[in-house]
């Protein structure tokens, strides 16, 4: 029952998280708009689901990741993106809470639904670009020695790996922007599984990192575009998926952080090349 509610509801708890928080905004201090999205938030939480015990889950969820990624610092619109995207994260805590992650990046490497983006076989080559984070101040200055023009920045990837799902419907979502903006290089990964300890270490030097996520259950990834053609291409993507129940999508500065429903990833199992119908 909680599931199928989730799935006609969340677009619409979606929207209204988004209507309230240019209301919240105009509020004149920061606790005022603190206390006007938690209220915000508790009162939407049944459009999500309708057991009790789960709005509590996520309530709680909500206050923890306001305490643990808050800055004492911070400016009112950067706050009140950071509220809004943890209201939208509640959506992917209610999916992914009970999936299983992994602990660390080692767990990782050993998972039996995991492949190396270096080796993705027997899966389709990636349809998008990735490189690994730095290791050591060397790899640093190489890489910027190396940056192509046209790449877009980013850190880099911890790991080099994805679950077998997420990869799947990700390779269909640069295939789509490939074919929208064909002039484009191929669009950027820059994040696809985390490890637990990662997600938290992410979360202590000040990203926007919540727990629970779907990036440690496997089923997101964020993608970067390597132009404003390109951009305008993965918008319509992301809208059309969120759209049709299949991602939930979170623009976090230059990159687009995209979770795909747990409906997408039951459709990848079946129809690894074309199952999102772009």
């Amino acid at each position: 029952m909680g599931s199928a509610l989730l799935q006609s509801n969340w677009t619409e708890y979606r929207t209204r998280v988004l209507e309230g928080a240019s209301r919240s905004a105009r509020r004149p201090n920061a606790l005022q708009r603190e206390e006007a999205q938690l209220a915000q938030i508790e009162s939407l939480l049944h459009l999500l689901c309708g057991d009790t015990s789960r709005q509590q889950m996520l309530l709680a969820t909500y206050r923890q990741n306001c305490r643990l990624l808050q800055s004492t610092n911070e400016d009112p619109l950067r706050q009140q993106r950071r509220l809004q995207t943890l209201s939208l994260h509640l959506i992917e805590a209610y999916w992914y809470a009970d999936w299983p992650v992994f602990d660390d990046d080692p767990a990782i490497e050993r998972g039996s639904t995991v492949l190396s983006l270096l080796d993705p076989a027997p899966e389709a080559p990636p349809a998008f670009r990735f490189e690994a984070a730095p290791r050591n101040l060397l790899q640093r200055i190489g890489r910027r020695l190396r940056r192509r023009p046209r790449q877009p920045h980013s850190a880099g990837m911890q790991t080099l790996f994805a679950s077998q799902l997420s990869y799947r419907l990700t390779n269909q979502v640069a295939l789509a922007a490939a074919r929208l903006s064909p002039q484009s290089p191929p669009l950027f990964a820059s994040s696809f599984l985390r490890s637990i300890k990662h997600q938290t270490r992410l979360a202590e030097l000040g990203y926007q990192a919540p727990t629970p996520s779907a990036h440690c259950a496997g089923a997101a990834a964020d993608l970067l575009a390597c132009d404003e053609s390109q951009r305008a291409a993965l918008a319509h993507i992301a809208s059309e998926l969120l759209h049709r129940g299949l991602a939930n999508s979170m623009n976090e500065g230059p990159c687009l952080h995209l979770c795909f429903s747990p409906q997408a990833m039951a459709a990848a199992e079946s129809a690894p090349l074309d199952s999102l119908g772009l």
